[in-house]
C-alpha cells in the first residue's frame, strides 16, 4: 500500500512538473519572427565604480513582452565574472523596445545583447620640458 502510494504521488509530481513546463511563455528568438525585437533608444550601461577601469564583456539574453517591456534580463556570460552584470541588467530591464512580431502579431521575444566596456585611457597634459 505504501509502495503504491509512493509511486502514485511521484507520477502526480511528474505530471504537474510537465504541465507547468508546457505553460511556461515562450519568447520567440529573432530567427522566428517577421519583425525583430530591438531597444526603441541607446542603451549604454554605466560601468560601476568598483570597475575602476577594467575593461569587459557582457553577453545577455533579453527577455520581451508583446508591449516592449523587458521581463526579465538574463546574463549568459561576463568577463571578469559579475563586475559588469548589474550595470547591463539594470540599463536594459528599464529600455522599452519595439516588440517582436509573429505573423502580424505582436509576440514575447528575446534578443542577445554584446555589451563591451572598455578601458579608458587617462588624459594626460601636455608635456612640459625645460627650455635650454
Amino acid at each position: 500500500m505504501q509502495r503504491t502510494l509512493l509511486v502514485a504521488v511521484a507520477v502526480a509530481a511528474a505530471l504537474f512538473q510537465a504541465t507547468a513546463l508546457s505553460q511556461a511563455p515562450r519568447y520567440w528568438r529573432a530567427s522566428e519572427l517577421d519583425v525583430r525585437a530591438a531597444p526603441l533608444a541607446e542603451v549604454d550601461p554605466m560601468p560601476p565604480a568598483r570597475a575602476g577601469n577594467k575593461p569587459g564583456r557582457v553577453i545577455a539574453r533579453v527577455l520581451i513582452d508583446e508591449s516592449g517591456k523587458a521581463d526579465r534580463v538574463l546574463i549568459e556570460t561576463s568577463e571578469p565574472a559579475g563586475l559588469f552584470d548589474d550595470a547591463v541588467v539594470a540599463a536594459f530591464g528599464r529600455a522599452r523596445y519595439r516588440p517582436g512580431s509573429k505573423n502580424g502579431i505582436r509576440v514575447k521575444s528575446q534578443i542577445l545583447v554584446e555589451v563591451t566596456f572598455h578601458a579608458v585611457k587617462p588624459v594626460s597634459g601636455p608635456t612640459v620640458r625645460a627650455a635650454k
